[in-house]
C-alpha cells in the first residue's frame, strides 16, 4: 500500500464488485485519486484496520461518436 489507501482485495471491495455487477453488468471498479479532503484520514488514525474507500459511482457515455 502506499500512503493512505485500502487494498482493493477486500470483502468490502467484493461487495461493491458484486453490487456494481447487479446494476451495471460488464462494469468494474477502479482505483482513482479524488481531490478533496474526506473523514477517511482520522478514521483510519482511529482504526487502524479499517477498510476505507471513496467509492464514488459514475456512469458510462452513451455516446455514439467520440464526445468532445
Amino acid at each position: 500500500m502506499v500512503g493512505n489507501s485500502s487494498s482493493l482485495d477486500s470483502p468490502l471491495a467484493d461487495a461493491i464488485r458484486e453490487w456494481i455487477e447487479e446494476v451495471d453488468p460488464g462494469a468494474g471498479i477502479a482505483p482513482i485519486v479524488m481531490p478533496g479532503f474526506s473523514d477517511s484520514n482520522p478514521f483510519r488514525s482511529a482504526f487502524p484496520d479499517a477498510v476505507v474507500y471513496g467509492f464514488c459511482p459514475t456512469g458510462r457515455s452513451t455516446c455514439s461518436t467520440p464526445c468532445r
